[in-house]
């Protein structure tokens, strides 16, 4: 299923690196996780790794768009906060 995709790409992030994870979420369907946060929050982390800081930050604004639970809210907005901070260095 997309969620597996997902967890998936999160694991192999670990073991193989943001490069290949990133080619795994190219796969996962969007009509099916394109109003999930953790998948965009997931794309948004991965993107960082790679320093796409401006694809990171749309990445989590898209996830805070998706309405997570509070505890999910205030950690994607830490890491929005995170990554605008790094834009501006």
């Amino acid at each position: 299923t997309a969620v597996i995709r997902v967890n998936r790409a999160v694991a192999v992030a670990e073991a193989e690196g943001a490069d290949v994870a990133l080619s795994l979420l190219e796969d996962v369907d969007l009509d099916v996780v394109g109003e999930w946060h953790l998948y965009w929050s997931t794309l948004g982390e991965l993107l960082r790794r790679k320093g796409r800081l401006d694809e990171a930050l749309a990445a989590f604004e898209r996830a805070l768009a998706c309405t997570p639970n509070d505890t999910d809210r205030r950690f994607l907005e830490r890491r929005r906060a995170e990554v605008s901070g790094e834009l501006r260095r």
